[in-house]
């Protein structure tokens, strides 16, 4: 994750707190994190990102849908994070809550082999 620069959506200081946590010492550079749709939409229209990850339902409670898609839109790559069992928005597979560092940062360095095809 060295250098990557990581969208962080997710409205849980704890959950924030712990995932930027997992990236920042595994090299990345963190945008946020950010806490509802439009903060993130905002910071995507403001920073280039390499990646992101943020949680289904963010603060309103809102699904995360209009991010999904700017994020597809944009070809950012990213990784969805779900308390429920059953993910509820469309795209890649989500990591349930809890996880482990490793899983998360697994996923995101699969990304990130995608993207170099």
């Amino acid at each position: 994750m060295r250098q990557q620069r990581i969208l962080v959506a997710e409205d849980s200081f704890f959950l924030a707190t712990h995932v930027t946590d997992i990236l920042t010492d595994a090299g990345a550079e963190i945008v946020g994190p950010v806490s509802c749709i439009s903060e993130a939409l905002r910071a995507l229209s403001i920073v280039d990102v390499q990646m992101a990850v943020f949680n289904d339902v963010l603060r309103g409670p809102m699904r995360a849908d209009p991010l999904a898609a700017a994020l597809i839109m944009l070809r950012v790559p990213f990784v969805r994070l779900s308390l429920a069992p059953a993910p509820l928005i469309g795209g890649p597979p989500a990591i349930q809550w809890p996880f482990a560092p490793d899983t998360l940062l697994d996923n995101l360095a699969e990304l990130l082999t995608s993207a170099d095809r």
